[in-house]
C-alpha cells in the first residue's frame, strides 16, 4: 500500500448515494454481467448504455484489503493465471457479505510484488483457507495453474517453466481432473506456507467516482429523493446567484449616486463677473 497511500480520494457525490448497498441479481439485471465471475463480462447492449465492458468483483473473502469505502486504496489478490494481467482502468464493485455489494470507484490498476511466505502466513485464517479451497474446487479454471505447477514439482523435484504448467492445463479436462485427485489440500496449504506458490497482488488507486452508473442500482424511492435534493440545491444556487446579482447591481446603483453627489459637490459655481 506505500507504493500508492492510503489517503480516500474525496468524492463529491452525495453520502445517500454513495452508502446505497445492492445485490449482485440487482447489478446484473439493471447493468449486465453474470452474478458469479469477478470479471463478468457485459453485452454490447449495456455496454451502450453505461460504456463499460466488464466489472471488477471482489470480495473480502478473497481479497481483504480490496476498497472498502469509495475512493479508498485497495490491493487485489491472484494466483498463477493471472500472472500477465495488464494494468488498466477498472470500474471496481466490493462485496461486504451475502447480497451486499457497493461501488468504490473507477480504479488504477498496478502490478505490486507478490505475497511472500511471512505475509501470507499472516493472512486471516479464513482467507489463507478460502484460497486452498478454491484452488481445488476451481481445478478446471483459475486453480488448475497451481495445481500443475505443485504437481510438477513433486514429480520433477524443480521448479517447473510457465511453459510446462500450461501444457499441463492444456491437456484437457480429464487430466485437470487428474490434477485435482492427484493434489491434496495440504500439499496446497504448504506451498503457500513454504513460498512455492504465491499470490500475485496489484495495488488500486481510485481516480474517480461514476454517479450515473450508480443511479442505475438505486431504488425508484432513493433515486426519486436524490433527484428532488439535487433539484433543490439546483434551484437555491440558482437564488443565490440571482441575489448575487441583485446585491452587485444595488452596490452599482448605490456608488452611482455617490459619485453624482461628489460630482456636485466638486462642481466649482462661475463666478458673478462670468
Amino acid at each position: 500500500m506505500q507504493e500508492i497511500g492510503l489517503d480516500i480520494l474525496p468524492l463529491k457525490t452525495k453520502k445517500l448515494v454513495l452508502g446505497h448497498l445492492f445485490t449482485r441479481a440487482t447489478l446484473s439485471k439493471e447493468c449486465g454481467g453474470n452474478t458469479q465471475d469477478t470479471f463478468p463480462k457485459i453485452n454490447s447492449t449495456f455496454t451502450a448504455q453505461h460504456g463499460y465492458t466488464r466489472f471488477m468483483c471482489l470480495s473480502l473473502d478473497y481479497n481483504p484489503w480490496a476498497p472498502q469505502k469509495p475512493g479508498a486504496p485497495g490491493l487485489y489478490f491472484a494466483l498463477r493465471d493471472k500472472k500477465t494481467w495488464p494494468e488498466s482502468n477498472e470500474i471496481v464493485i466490493t462485496r461486504y457479505a451475502e447480497n451486499e455489494w457497493n461501488v468504490m470507484g473507477s480504479y488504477k490498476i498496478k502490478k505490486s510484488a507478490p505475497l511472500t511466505d511471512k505475509e501470507f502466513q499472516r493472512l486471516p485464517e479464513v482467507v489463507r483457507n478460502t484460497w486452498v479451497k478454491n484452488v481445488t474446487s476451481n481445478f478446471n479454471g483459475w486453480g488448475a495453474f497451481t495445481l500443475a505447477a505443485i504437481y510438477l514439482r513433486r514429480e520433477r523435484r524443480c521448479e517447473p517453466s510457465i511453459t510446462d504448467v500450461q501444457g499441463q492445463v492444456d491437456k484437457g479436462k480429464s487430466h485437470r481432473e487428474f490434477l485435482h485427485d492427484e493434489v491434496s489440500s495440504a500439499e496446497i496449504q504448504e506451498a503457500f506456507r513454504s513460498g512455492e506458490e504465491r499470490i500475485n497482488v496489484w495495488t488500486m488507486e481510485c481516480t474517480g467516482y461514476d454517479e450515473r452508473f450508480k443511479h442505475k442500482l438505486l431504488p425508484q424511492n432513493l433515486l426519486r429523493k436524490v433527484n428532488v435534493k439535487e433539484e433543490q440545491n439546483d434551484h437555491h444556487a440558482s437564488n443565490a446567484k440571482n441575489m448575487g446579482l441583485h446585491t452587485a447591481a444595488a452596490r452599482k446603483r448605490k456608488t452611482s449616486s455617490k459619485d453624482v453627489i461628489a460630482n456636485i459637490s466638486g462642481h466649482k459655481r462661475p463666478r458673478r463677473d462670468e
